[in-house]
């Protein structure tokens, strides 16, 4: 894995910096310009690096790396769940803390990226529906509430535009019948084609 990134220093010149993680477990610098301080790679955790001395310090993560009982979140974002029980032990986190945005946000990730992965776990579906029953029953909610006032204000607009016709055909009688008798409100629909 190489991660590349560029300096501006003026409107001429650049750095270029790559950082190249080996199988080896190690990070190393490839420099391309003279640094004006050294550049040291640390790592005080598995798969989190720190690359400072540079003119911006930088960490790297490498998620493949990472302990899952310190960063089961943080290592579980990638297209590439390993286990079902990595998948299983997510469903039970999100579950105690699913009404935080922030759960909610990273665990639709994980599942979208991983959809192959939490269909293998016997039941995992009906258990993620479970969990996200709520949300779910809001959208539907607030699906339902759009629908309900987009037709209520088409019917409210046929309504005034039948209305219109009728009075500039100089048919009020027709406007008040129309008001008490739905079968023939629908005849003049038909008949001003609305």
């Amino acid at each position: 894995m190489l991660l590349q990134i560029r300096y501006q220093s003026d409107g001429q010149h650049s750095d270029r910096r790559t950082y190249d993680y080996s199988g080896n477990r190690k990070i190393s610098t490839k420099i391309d310009a003279p640094l004006e301080n050294n550049t040291e790679i640390s790592s005080k955790k598995s798969g989190i690096y720190y690359v400072t001395g540079d003119k911006i310090p930088i960490q790297i993560i490498v998620t493949k790396e990472l302990t899952e009982a310190e960063n089961l979140w943080l290592k579980s974002l990638t297209n590439e769940l390993e286990q079902n029980e990595t998948a299983e032990k997510l469903l039970e986190e999100y579950s105690k803390n699913q009404a935080n945005a922030l759960y909610r946000s990273v665990m639709e990730l994980i599942v979208r990226a991983n959809k192959q992965k939490f269909e293998e776990v016997k039941g995992m579906c009906d258990a993620l529906r479970e969990l996200m029953k709520d949300e779910i029953d809001a959208e539907v909610n607030k699906r339902l509430e759009i629908t309900k006032k987009e037709s209520s204000e088409a019917v409210e607009k046929r309504i005034n535009a039948l209305n219109l016709a009728l009075s500039k055909a100089d048919r009020i009688a027709d406007i008040i019948k129309a008001a008490e008798d739905h079968d023939y409100q629908q005849k003049l629909f038909e008949e001003f084609g609305l």
